[in-house]
């Protein structure tokens, strides 16, 4: 849930963010997510070269660091260049963390498999219906720059559930 929520609140609301919080002309900040995109294509080709050399829960972790600074980068600042570069890395951080999180869940199904993935697809429905509503509704109380807040929190709920919550399944 928390990990499609990052890459939907992102996906829904980046481009508003662009514009009201970075000053980007409509247009612009539209187009510019595709920088989001183009990176998460670009992490998911380099996290299947290089999944075999981690553990799925580093790359986790990795993929988190990540997202993490692309988004602290997006959010504090107030220029366009810089936001667009984190928008960069979000993508690029965020790519992996659901197919990761997916095979770690499979994993810990102990044969349930069915079970475990009709499982995370009621969490990704969720997330994608739920999060960005409540990020809309929240922008509409507080200001956009305000309610992203809550893409860093889930980025740290990833973090924290990957490093604290779970077995120490790796693969």
């Amino acid at each position: 849930v928390l990990s499609v929520s990052v890459e939907f609140c992102m996906i829904f609301w980046g481009a508003n963010y662009l514009e009201q919080a970075l000053g980007m002309v409509k247009a612009n900040a539209a187009q510019s997510i595709s920088l989001f995109t183009t990176a998460m294509i670009l992490g998911r080709i380099l996290g299947s070269r290089i999944i075999q050399r981690f553990s799925v829960r580093a790359m986790i972790t990795i993929s988190v660091l990540i997202a993490g600074i692309g988004f602290l980068l997006f959010w504090l600042t107030k220029q366009p260049l810089i936001g667009l570069l984190g928008l960069f890395l979000v993508g690029f951080g965020i790519a992996n963390l659901y197919p990761f999180i997916i095979s770690l869940a499979i994993n810990a199904a102990d044969g349930n498999t069915v079970q475990a993935g009709a499982r995370a697809t009621l969490a990704s429905g969720t997330a994608i219906l739920a999060l960005p509503l409540a990020l809309g509704g929240l922008a509409d109380a507080v200001g956009i720059r305000s309610a992203y807040a809550v893409v860093l929190v889930l980025l740290i709920g990833v973090f924290l559930i990957n490093q604290f919550v779970g077995g120490r399944t790796n693969r």
